[in-house]
């Protein structure tokens, strides 16, 4: 039997000196076997939940650090894909391209008061309570007093004149 510690070794050297094949070859049997590949990992999954998720806490415990770091850089990063995760049922979500582009079509001002803020939060038209959808349809950028002040009511039931204002 080899030594571990020497075939790893040997096969770092391997990869570094041959990744661009490697990674065309790996890719070219992806591409060519999707189904399979897709229905293994689906099997693994299955059969290794409990080691999966160690593995995870594992890893989540030794980069605490850099975690608290990257998401301390970019917060709205961080929140918009806890959001995201959180509302999947509910929808195909809202990428932070659609969210970006959205608010700058409102100028980066609050859709319902039209005030300029330096943070804007993810408003649902129609509630996810009510049986809105999580994506980018029901979305707009609100202040975080219009978001409050609205909490789980419909734009109808919270501004019942707001039709007649936008055409006045």
């Amino acid at each position: 039997m080899r030594d571990k510690k020497k075939q790893k070794e040997y096969n770092k050297k391997y990869y570094l000196e041959h990744a661009d094949s490697i990674k065309k070859h790996v890719t070219e049997y992806y591409d060519k076997n999707i189904e399979k590949v897709l229905e293994y990992a689906k099997v693994y999954r299955n059969d290794n939940s409990e080691k999966i998720a160690d593995y995870k806490a594992e890893w989540f415990q030794n980069n605490k650090k850099e975690i608290y770091l990257k998401r301390k850089q970019k917060p709205q990063n961080y929140s918009l894909w806890r959001m995201n995760r959180r509302l999947k049922m509910y929808g195909p979500g809202v990428t932070k391209d659609e969210w970006e582009s959205l608010v700058h079509y409102f100028e980066s001002k609050c859709a319902y008061c039209s005030g300029t803020f330096s943070k804007l939060e993810l408003d649902h038209v129609i509630p996810i309570s009510k049986g809105g959808r999580h994506e980018i349809g029901n979305i707009l950028p609100s202040c975080r007093s219009c978001n409050a002040k609205k909490h789980v009511k419909s734009l109808d039931e919270w501004y019942p004149g707001y039709k007649e204002a936008m055409y006045e």
